[in-house]
């Protein structure tokens, strides 16, 4: 109850914030002398009270700002061991702090074109480091807070810091550690490299305080949660708003810790045997929230600097995410497959998934979306050195050496269908982001035949009956990705890199393989069982062979069968319609799926589906698995001069099957 209310007021005042600049600033520009109430810069603002009511910008700005200075001063020296009471209050200040500057730094980024007068207004006001102008109030307060959550950090999250700690009077006197840090980050510019950045956060590694970070992902530390949550989002937000306003200024003492203290946070969540409880992903959330503005702001530089930092941003959001596919389950998808799902219309029918129960699902799906933006923020910016860092990390967790794929952590255990690594996952995953993101000739030009034939590589591994089935486990040690989910996501990242012939450059041969894929997969699905156990004592030992827990685990999954019977409907699509010509000569191929396809619309027998148990479609989802395939024919239609003379042939087929199943 008491994080939720803290959440509000956050939003609260970033609102609050945001409304009274969209009301001050347009009058702003036509009016001189209120621009020299807005700035809370001058002696202007000094001066004048609140009790004079002063309905300003910089009035309301500097009362909110005294106010919360005045509540985090009750805390300092900052003190080791807070209980459970004091852990609260400190999170409460901390939210507001945070949800001031957020509402500074969304009206900045969000309101405003960049360059538009509005913009640049804004940035003359809120520009502290300007070489012309003096330390604004705003500047000051800035300082305040990020000296204040420093003081923070290190009292929790730090064993025998060398840091040096700020008093009140460091705070009046303009922290001394701060010109510590500027004489040396002189000298690391001077140098042109990122050494010393590096090495900074090996030397925290050794001084974080490991078992207090332990125990804020237990379930019986929820306060301590919050808290470490709040200060990194505070941190987060700060960050941001140095970014907004002058990228020079944005290194800080506190920098290496708060990585490494996200890095360690999401390293755990990613060796957790089973799914963490829903109080984990509370100071999950701040540790990635401050890695996707970190990520903004690394992946922009334009030099050879943070290089090191941004692989290692990349590593960590590959282990995260790879957990999350993991724990989903046969759920785990794309993100674009969350957004056009093809089976929304039939969410009525089948009811909502299985896993969606309780709150602990709705944590890591909000959780893993996070990540998502996270990693988006990384790879958003056209870089061809961060590019090209970040598909080598793809390429590393794909198995691609040297443009030719191999296998890296895939296995295949036999005619049941294999498995593959969390890091596997991940990168179909973060591939998939990558692709989205290219908009026009990039560096991803050069891999994009290793790593399509990477995705083949999975789908072969892992292509069996069990894909069609929910996951069989009666323990909670396999926790492996899903073979269907990312035989479903390779799939889907497919499409769309067919779907782009002006950016990447496939050989025939992946236009073959695209072909065969449909029928591989659904070749003799109307011939499987509603329901199977697994042979593999090693899954499922013979006590629980036939439990009723092991059958529910093993029904088939329909909503599946009919995302990937959609999925390679598109895929055949795609290609028929943007690689024609390289289909034509593979027209036999194509028949062979589309053949396949068409037979898992034949409608069942009852004998066969009622005493014999073989799965079989409802009517409502038959109809829409046709509507896919028809567009499938429809592009034959429309490359009739490609498929002339095969046209018979797809025809014949097709009246072949509706004469039985008549």
């Amino acid at each position: 109850m008491i994080p939720s209310l803290m959440d509000d007021t956050s939003h609260i005042l970033l609102t609050l914030t945001k409304e009274h600049f969209t009301l001050s600033i347009p009058s702003a520009i036509n009016n001189a002398d209120l621009i020299q109430e807005l700035p809370i810069s001058d002696e202007t603002s000094r001066e004048r009270s609140w009790s004079e009511s002063d309905p300003s910008l910089g009035a309301w700005m500097e009362h909110v700002t005294d106010s919360l200075q005045e509540h985090a001063k009750s805390f300092l020296p900052i003190k080791t061991g807070l209980n459970s009471g004091d852990l609260n209050s400190l999170s409460s200040v901390v939210t507001c702090f945070h949800g001031f500057l957020w509402g500074i730094t969304s009206i900045l980024r969000d309101k405003y074109e960049k360059d538009s007068e509005e913009h640049d207004l804004l940035l003359s006001w809120l520009s502290s480091w300007s070489k012309d102008t003096t330390d604004s109030k705003l500047k000051m307060f800035i300082t305040f807070t990020e000296d204040f959550i420093n003081s923070c950090l290190s009292a929790l999250l730090v064993v025998n810091s060398q840091q040096p700690t700020c008093s009140e009077k460091d705070f009046a006197e303009g922290s001394r550690s701060r010109k510590k840090l500027s004489s040396s980050r002189k000298k690391l510019s001077r140098s042109g490299k990122n050494a010393g950045f590096t090495i900074d956060i090996l030397i925290e590694r050794q001084l974080l305080n490991k078992p207090l970070l332990q125990k804020s992902l237990e379930v019986d530390n929820p306060e301590l949660a919050f808290c470490v949550r709040q200060l990194l989002i505070g941190s987060s937000a700060i960050l941001s708003l140095k970014i907004q306003i002058s990228r020079r200024a944005c290194f800080s003492s506190s920098m290496p810790i708060l990585i490494r203290t996200s890095q360690y946070l999401l390293t755990e969540f990613a060796n957790i045997v089973q799914g963490p409880h829903s109080v984990s992903y509370i100071c999950l959330a701040g540790a990635i929230k401050y890695l996707e503005v970190l990520g903004s702001y690394v992946s922009s530089r334009a030099k050879d600097s943070f290089k090191n930092v941004y692989a290692m941003l990349i590593d960590i959001h590959l282990q995260a995410m790879g957990r999350c596919i993991s724990l989903c389950g046969k759920e785990a998808t794309l993100a674009s497959h969350e957004i056009e799902s093809s089976t929304k219309t039939l969410v009525g029918q089948m009811g909502p998934p299985k896993s969606s129960a309780g709150h602990r699902w709705n944590f890591l799906r909000e959780f893993r979306a996070r990540l998502r933006l996270s990693f988006n923020a990384l790879v958003r910016k056209d870089s061809k050195l961060r590019r090209t860092t970040a598909i080598t990390a793809i390429e590393r967790a794909l198995g691609v050496r040297e443009q030719c794929s191999m296998v890296y952590e895939i296995y295949a255990e036999g005619p049941d269908g294999g498995k593959v690594s969390d890091t596997v996952a991940a990168g179909v995953d973060c591939f998939d982001s990558v692709v989205q993101s290219v908009s026009g000739p990039s560096s991803l030009k050069k891999h994009i035949k290793g790593l399509t034939g990477a995705l083949f590589n999975i789908v072969l591994h892992l292509q069996g009956p069990q894909i069609f089935y929910e996951k069989v486990s009666c323990n909670g040690e396999d926790v492996s990705p899903d073979p269907g989910a990312v035989i479903l996501m390779c799939v889907e990242v497919l499409i769309k890199v067919f779907g782009k012939p002006e950016h990447f450059q496939l050989d025939s041969d992946h236009v073959v393989q695209s072909l065969c894929l449909p029928g591989a997969l659904f070749r003799g699905f109307c011939y499987r069982k509603h329901s199977r156990t697994s042979p593999d004592p090693a899954v499922v030992s013979p006590d629980q062979m036939f439990s009723p827990a092991c059958v529910r685990l093993c029904n088939m999954d329909t909503r599946f069968s009919v995302d990937l019977f959609a999925a390679c409907c598109r895929l055949l699509s795609t290609v028929i319609r943007l690689h024609s010509r390289a289909t034509k000569m593979a027209v036999a191929i194509l028949q062979d799926s589309v053949s396949v396809l068409l037979h898992c619309l034949e409608t069942r027998d009852v004998e066969l589906v009622y005493e014999n148990g073989y799965s079989t479609w409802e009517v409502e989802e038959g109809r829409l698995c046709a509507s896919f395939l028809c567009r499938v024919y429809e592009q034959i239609k429309l490359k009739k001069e490609d498929f002339e003379r095969d046209t018979l042939s797809f025809l014949s087929e097709y009246m072949c099957l509706f004469r039985i199943g008549s």
